[in-house]
């Protein structure tokens, strides 16, 4: 059943703050923002989430090796001294690939000595090569506390849609190969690392042959859920932020980034003269 994003985070904050000084003095202004992220990436625990999106029909959520950097440009409003909001446009990468998953043997045969099994493997090849995705996103930068004038305490939050780009080369395979184990030893239960059953485990393998039985090169659609290109983005942050100048700061921050984490941003806003 296709499935379509149509949702954008919003996000709606009712915030507080304990500055250290006075704020009334100081009028919003505009200015310009921009972010480099030097990773981001899905780990263990949010593969759940980017699987709402990405397809495994291919290939596991853990084999796409969802990972890469992110750069964000855009306008900013608020104050040096306090919170800021923005619009930025946001390219994110992922780290080109090459990938094979197997989906583990099926085997047939038998003895009551000696046991043959004749096996077969069906292996799929992925390799995803300059995937990105550019997007829009809204931002809010709350301030939690400000120390000394120069030092802020606080959380980023952000929300957006973006699309993704790139290409995609895929070539399946078939393997047929025979186990053979030694006198009086019989097909075990162990398990291979990708948590497939290895029912030859102790046997010697012989025969084996591979049959390429399909290649296709595509646009990264093919690893999206129902083919949509769209992706929804959003980030929960915490970090501080440094006034170096009058109008200058440098954030950094860490956290949720939707449908992964970024490790650390690094922000920095320049405001223009005070309306």
């Amino acid at each position: 059943m296709k499935k379509r994003v149509t949702s954008v985070w919003f996000v709606v904050l009712t915030c507080w703050s304990l500055p250290l000084y006075a704020q009334g003095s100081e009028s919003s202004s505009w200015g310009v923002v921009g972010t480099f992220v030097p990773k981001w990436e899905v780990t263990s625990t949010f593969e759940p989430l980017a699987a709402f999106h990405f397809s495994e029909d291919d290939i596991s959520i853990q084999d796409q090796n969802l990972q890469g950097n992110e750069f964000r440009i855009g306008i900013a409003r608020g104050r040096v001294t306090g919170g800021d909001w923005g619009v930025s446009f946001v390219r994110r990468t992922l780290d080109d690939v090459n990938a094979r998953a197997s989906s583990g043997a099926g085997c047939s045969g038998g003895g009551s000595t000696v046991v043959v099994l004749r096996c077969d493997d069906f292996e799929t090849n992925l390799a995803r090569s300059d995937a990105r995705l550019n997007g829009i996103e809204a931002h809010k930068f709350v301030p939690f506390v400000t120390i000394a004038e120069r030092v802020q305490i606080g959380a980023n939050f952000a929300g957006g849609i973006g699309f993704m780009s790139g290409h995609v080369d895929v070539a399946t395979f078939h393997a047929t190969y025979t186990c053979t184990f030694p006198p009086g030893v019989f097909p075990g239960t162990s398990v291979n690392a990708d948590g497939s059953l290895d029912q030859c485990a102790g046997a010697a393998i012989s025969n084996r042959s591979t049959t390429q039985t399909g290649s296709s090169s595509e646009d990264v659609g093919r690893l999206m859920k129902s083919g949509s290109k769209r992706l929804p983005i959003g980030r929960a942050e915490i970090g501080a932020a440094v006034i170096v100048a009058p109008q200058f700061k440098i954030r950094i921050a860490s956290g949720f980034s939707y449908p992964g984490m970024n490790r650390v941003t690094v922000t920095g806003v320049v405001f223009f003269d005070a309306d």
